[in-house]
């Protein structure tokens, strides 16, 4: 946690003084006297286009600090477009004042000290560093809601619980699923766990790439409908598909779902099981077939 505040503050500490770096730079030339304004603007627009996810509120911390979480490695909010962004920054202040350093400028223009300048880009670039340390621990580290939620053994969370846990207005944020990659199931196979559940979330859920247990009973919760879901997992590329509950099912394009793991889908009929074994045949990337016939 130390760590943490450490980086955030040389990180908001760089930024803001390359903004007054900037202002007293340019002030001497007349259509660049607000320079630091015009920087915060357009440093704006560009976090509103390389975080299309990000909330206004977030849209605007970006002009000090990474508006997403340092130690999420799958967040909405990548690090790199914000270290992009505050590397433009330092190279804006910096070339300001290398001007300055090498030709003639405006009175009105102030010329920093290179021991200044040169502490600053120190704390620049070691922010830049441990930020990316940081992103790097992230990977190794469980968020402490997730572990509470998930079941023992098989870390799947119920969706139920997780509205409660993350959604202030009864909505799961698209961060949320994003998040679970690589570490956590979302559960939707019983009652219990998909109370809540509507059209729009499951599709969101499908398209978030996180690995989903999934039963009848989420069809029944929404509008969907099976060919629906169907269609809707052959165009998302979610992390792990489990189907339960699936057995009764005849004439669904199993073919379309050549990653899943089939335990007794066809254990009453076995209509649609010759799609699927010629997809597994022609699957390159599955490593693994657990199929209970």
């Amino acid at each position: 946690m130390a760590a943490l505040v450490l980086t955030r503050s040389m990180e908001v500490s760089s930024r803001v003084f390359a903004y007054n770096i900037l202002q007293v730079s340019v002030r001497g030339w007349p259509l660049l006297r607000f320079g630091s304004l015009v920087a915060v603007g357009l440093v704006l627009v560009s976090a509103r286009l390389l975080f299309p996810d990000a909330s206004l509120a977030d849209v605007a911390a970006s002009t000090i600090a990474h508006p997403g979480q340092i130690l999420e490695p799958s967040s909405l909010l990548p690090l790199q477009h914000s270290l992009c962004l505050h590397g433009l920054l330092v190279a804006a202040a910096g070339g300001s004042q290398l001007v300055l350093h090498t030709s003639a400028a405006p009175d009105a223009s102030k010329m920093l000290p290179s021991a200044l300048l040169i502490a600053w880009l120190a704390v620049s670039i070691a922010s830049w560093a441990a930020l990316v340390l940081l992103r790097m621990r992230g990977t190794y580290v469980d968020q402490p809601r997730f572990v509470a939620l998930a079941s023992a053994g098989d870390r799947s969370i119920p969706f139920s619980t997780l509205a409660p846990a993350f959604g202030s207005s009864g909505q799961v944020p698209k961060a949320v699923f994003k998040a679970m990659r690589a570490k956590y199931i979302v559960k939707l196979d019983t009652k219990a766990a998909v109370q809540g559940l509507d059209e729009k979330t499951l599709r969101l859920i499908l398209h978030s790439g996180v690995g989903v247990q999934l039963g009848p009973i989420a069809l029944e919760e929404t509008s969907l409908g099976l060919v629906g879901l169907f269609e809707g997992l052959a165009a998302s590329a979610p992390e792990s598909l489990q189907l339960h509950g699936f057995r009764d099912i005849a004439g669904v394009p199993w073919q379309l779902l050549a990653g899943a793991d089939w335990p007794q889908c066809f254990e009453k009929n076995g209509k649609g099981a010759e799609g699927l074994l010629g997809a597994l045949a022609r699957c390159r990337e599955l490593q693994e077939q657990h199929c209970v016939l």
